[in-house]
């Protein structure tokens, strides 16, 4: 039976939430030589392209997250041992966007095998560099966790949803 790949980040909102929580507020790095990682900030890093409009913050945050999501749709691709062997879950990467902007010391928090945590794991490596995250004025290193959904789903299911 032909199988149709589908990815799914689960919703952005839920996401953003869980990722200040899974962590403790700030901590220290010493191999990668950041001073302080802080996880939840006044304004956390978001990713880039859409700070040139002219739109409330909260909007700009939306527009980075609808970016973000078509940026990993666009570029994933579903292992082909994964996707042989039916794998299907949540990988989450965990990854530091330093206070430049850029994203370093990225590491899978939670694999679910058969190369779809090295697949994440390459397309944090490809995004471009964010917007850093602000704490009292001034721009921080922020621990950032994003979870990506794989879902495999063959044609039969397809039909029956648009039916």
């Amino acid at each position: 039976m032909k199988q149709k790949l589908y990815f799914h980040c689960i919703k952005l909102s839920f996401l953003f939430i869980a990722c200040y929580f899974l962590q403790p507020v700030s901590a220290i790095s010493q191999s990668s030589g950041l001073t302080e990682i802080f996880n939840l900030v006044e304004q956390m890093p978001r990713f880039a392209g859409c700070e040139h409009l002219p739109i409330s913050n909260e909007e700009k945050k939306a527009c980075a997250e609808k970016r973000m999501l078509e940026f990993i749709y666009s570029n994933i691709k579903y292992p082909e041992r994964a996707r042989e062997n039916g794998t299907q879950g949540m990988v989450v990467v965990s990854f530091v966007v330093r206070k430049t902007g850029e994203i370093t010391d990225i590491e899978i928090a939670h694999d679910i095998g058969n190369g779809c945590g090295t697949e994440v794991v390459r397309i944090v490596k490809s995004m471009p560099d964010w917007i850093p995250g602000f704490q009292n004025g001034r721009p921080v290193n922020v621990l950032f966790k994003l979870p990506v959904r794989f879902t495999l789903e063959d044609k039969n299911q397809k039909k029956k949803r648009k039916g």
